[in-house]
């Protein structure tokens, strides 16, 4: 028997991030070719159905998978990229961003801590490949100012699910 440490639960695996796309698409095979060419593993769950959108469920399964740990973080892929980000946000502790450019998605994840990456289906291939790069090579601000701004978000998260 070894002593190998394992992981609680709540602690996100650092080297996996949760995949969703609502169709298989140059940009989608793109963002995950570039996740495997950084190293990370990929937890896909994407659903692709030509009869049912299925943005709500993609962006919920990405969010789910990132709040239970399982990865550090999402990233969410639908045609306008805001119907995942809304999906996901609604899972709690998951903090979406729907980001169009690099320096959106640097600073969501700089400032706000947000744990997963919307992004729309029709964007130029170069500008999503630039923003997931940004997303992956930020590090959330650890100041003061940020963690409480953070800290009041979950306030009033908390608040408004008690109302």
């Amino acid at each position: 028997m070894t002593d190998t440490p394992t992981v609680p639960p709540t602690e996100p695996n650092l080297g996996t991030v949760a995949f969703g796309a609502v169709a298989a698409s140059p940009v989608a095979d793109a963002v995950k070719a570039l996740l495997k060419e950084q190293g990370y593993a990929i937890i896909d769950v994407s659903e692709h159905n030509e009869s049912h959108p299925t943005w709500p469920s993609v962006g919920q399964r990405v969010a789910n998978v990132v709040t239970e740990g399982q990865a550090s973080t999402g990233i969410a892929l639908c045609w306008t990229g805001s119907g995942v980000a809304i999906s996901a946000s609604t899972v709690p502790g998951a903090r979406a961003a729907f980001c169009s450019a690099a320096a959106e998605a640097r600073n969501a994840r700089q400032w706000h801590d947000a744990n997963v990456l919307a992004l729309s289906l029709w964007a130029p291939l170069p500008t999503v490949v630039d923003t997931v790069r940004a997303w992956l090579d930020a590090v959330p601000f650890q100041d003061s100012p940020h963690i409480q701004a953070r800290a009041d978000l979950a306030s009033l998260a908390h608040t408004a699910v008690a109302a």
